[in-house]
């Protein structure tokens, strides 16, 4: 019988470990949806992460911005700010991408890449939590 007990909490820390990788995939769809629903109804937050994510290759003398196809055209509006976030005064282009989604950015520069598509930072944020929590 206490081969059973010890078998039976065994059992009940592997379903709670179960659990938590359920929640945490569920929290992080609910996470992208709302993030993304976020940004469709307030692109001048979108235009904020991609000033971040711009800043973070501060320097190249050349940068290729990648869009979704729906976002290409606030973008080209919104140049002169993604510009400003900027000290050089680098080549930009911007492409429009059919592979990503709404509010989703890939920056290509000489100096290197930078992914902000909402998935990827929301799993990079999930990683960090999950390390913190182990």
């Amino acid at each position: 019988s206490l081969e059973m007990l010890k078998r039976a909490e065994e059992e009940r820390v592997e379903r709670i470990l179960s659990s938590e990788e359920e929640i945490l995939k569920l929290a992080f769809d609910i996470a992208e949806k709302i993030i993304s629903t976020e940004l469709k109804h307030s692109p001048k937050s979108w235009l904020g992460m991609v000033g971040e994510a711009v800043k973070k290759v501060a320097g190249a003398t050349e940068l290729v911005i990648r869009v979704s196809q729906e976002d290409e055209a606030f973008l080209i509006q919104h140049l002169k700010e993604i510009r400003s976030q900027l000290t050089e005064s680098p080549t930009i282009n911007l492409v429009s991408d059919s592979t990503l989604k709404p509010g989703d950015l890939l920056i290509q520069t000489n100096l290197g890449q930078v992914d902000a598509r909402i998935r990827q930072q929301i799993e990079t944020t999930f990683r960090t939590l999950k390390e913190e929590g182990s």
